[in-house]
């Protein structure tokens, strides 16, 4: 697969030269350099903040036990989770030390000044988000307490207008969805090319249609049968709305049995799953469950995260708390009882591998800038 992978990769480079406007070559490692740094000032921010709040009811000299800073901040039971995550990775970093009772306390007063607007817009700059992604970030940063007490939802901050479509849409270009979406493309167009008949895909929770697009784009006008699923039927509509009958629709979701949903077994040779898998509740349960749906042969090709950014954990995550009473993501599988929403680069392929799928490629590689935000394409193929 090392030429498999090379022509991913470097359609993946191009899609980026052509998002900032560079000559139409692919764009190299040197002209990536400004990622990493990028990535760690987002972690830096939110790390500040995060000290900051827990300061305030946990400085140091005065520890208290996980259960006692959440009462002190009024935490809703549903987003408890995501705050003892906040204490093991502040611990963890050396912001908060925790003591033998295991309480906690930050090490700092947290009264640094808050982080200007200029420092959190040029990371988001450097890493392709959209302005208002930046806004996003330093809303909910400042609003953390109103967001732990549910007095506000942060849907609500992050698509502030009620146009969800176009603000999801927006930060499908950022440097990491253009160079994974482009390299995605390539693979599903190299399947296409070794079928004699129309190509038979089904992608998982579509979305707002980031990863069809690139789908598409890349099979061109090779014959295709293209299944567009989603969780939710605004999404499966307005997937309708954009493509017509190029395409056929139906929900699916990837917490229960997709066959008995009916999805047909063995139908696809390809089944795209483009940041779906973090949002299972057992991820070996879910893709055994999609190596049902593919052929002999057929590829599972899929992008997650495989690291936790803190900018993430700090804002982004309160949109996976469970509804009280559902159990929360990852409870079963190698992600449970550490409060994590992402499974690392050692961690997903084991599952895949326990699921049946071999993993036969992976980008971006390693050492590459590309590799700084920690979102990567994996292929596997049933065995």
């Amino acid at each position: 697969m090392a030429r498999e992978a090379a022509d991913a990769d470097r359609t993946g480079r191009l899609a980026l030269a052509r998002l900032i406007g560079r000559a139409p070559e692919p764009v190299l490692d040197s002209a990536l350099t400004h990622l990493p740094p990028a990535v760690r000032r987002f972690d830096e921010i939110a790390l500040r903040a995060l000290t900051r709040l827990i300061a305030g009811v946990a400085p140091p000299g005065a520890p208290r036990t996980a259960e006692q800073i959440m009462v002190a901040l009024g935490v809703a039971s549903r987003h408890e989770w995501i705050v003892r995550r906040w204490l093991e990775v502040l611990a963890a970093e050396g912001a908060v030390r925790r003591d033998d009772g295991g309480r906690f306390a930050t090490v700092t007063p947290g009264d640094a000044a808050e982080d200007s607007v200029a420092d959190l817009d040029r990371a988001c700059a450097d890493l392709g988000y959209p302005a208002q992604m930046a806004t996003f970030y330093r809303t909910a940063l400042a609003r953390l307490p109103e967001l732990l007490r549910d007095e506000i939802m942060a849907q609500s901050l992050l698509f502030p207008d009620g146009d969800l479509l176009t603000s999801l849409g927006k930060d499908q270009h950022n440097v990491s969805n253009t160079y994974l979406n482009a390299a995605m493309g390539q693979v599903v167009a190299r399947a296409a090319a070794t079928r004699t008949g129309p190509l038979r895909v089904v992608e998982l929770g579509g979305g707002a249609g980031g990863s069809t697009a690139a789908a598409l784009d890349g099979l061109g006008d090779a014959p295709v049968d293209y299944l567009f699923t989603d969780v939710s039927r605004f999404f499966t509509m307005a997937a309708e709305d954009r493509y017509g009958d190029r395409l056929r629709y139906a929900l699916l979701d990837i917490n229960a049995d997709l066959v008995a949903q009916g999805a047909v077994r063995g139908g696809a040779d390809v089944v795209i799953a483009a940041n779906v898998l973090h949002c299972a509740r057992h991820a070996g349960r879910s893709l055994r469950w999609i190596r049902e749906l593919l052929a002999p042969g057929g590829l599972l090709v899929l992008t997650e995260a495989i690291r936790e950014h803190y900018l993430v954990l700090a804002t982004m995550q309160f949109l996976l708390s469970p509804r009280e009473g559902e159990p929360g993501l990852g409870a079963g599988d190698r992600r449970g009882g550490t409060g994590r929403v992402f499974l690392t680069g050692r961690e997903l392929p084991a599952e895949l591998a326990e699921a049946g799928l071999r993993p036969i490629l992976e980008l971006p590689r390693a050492g590459s800038p590309l590799a700084a935000p920690a979102q990567h394409l994996f292929v596997a193929t049933r065995l």
